[in-house]
């Protein structure tokens, strides 16, 4: 497990606007669109805790990155190191892809989606910070 990784998303994720963080998708949805090339931030769409990881400096540099579908115009995915969204994830933080799923897959939240508040940047931290503290 890459303790350093995970605790830097956790802390950067407290800084994301919760109007711009979806946990269902990479980055991107109808109504704001991700735009092959541009920074999320830079083209104003919602990014999950993953895809805003690629905006920290030093995971771009590492290689993570996010990438146009070609099946859903609207959304990226996530690649690290010639694997694929939950796959790439798990391979950058060093954890199982069922560790990764636990962390990142809206899935695995017991969040009503029918009230509010949905899944946000500070619950996705507190997760994080609360799995890294076990190990």
């Amino acid at each position: 497990m890459n303790k350093e990784r995970l605790l830097k998303l956790a802390k950067f994720l407290r800084t994301v606007p919760e109007i711009f963080f979806d946990l269902d998708s990479f980055a991107g949805n109808e109504s704001f669109p991700y735009q092959e090339g541009k920074d999320i931030v830079d083209c104003g769409t919602t990014a999950c805790a993953l895809g805003w990881a690629t905006t920290i400096p030093e995971f771009a540099a590492a290689g993570l990155r996010l990438e146009s579908m070609d099946h859903i115009s609207y959304e990226a995915r996530l690649l690290y190191n010639g694997k694929r969204n939950f796959y790439a994830g798990a391979l950058f933080m060093d954890i199982s892809i069922d560790e990764c799923h636990y962390l990142f897959d809206p899935i695995r939240y017991d969040i009503d989606y029918n009230i509010k508040p949905r899944i946000n940047p500070n619950l996705v931290a507190d997760r994080i910070e609360d799995f890294v503290a076990t190990f």
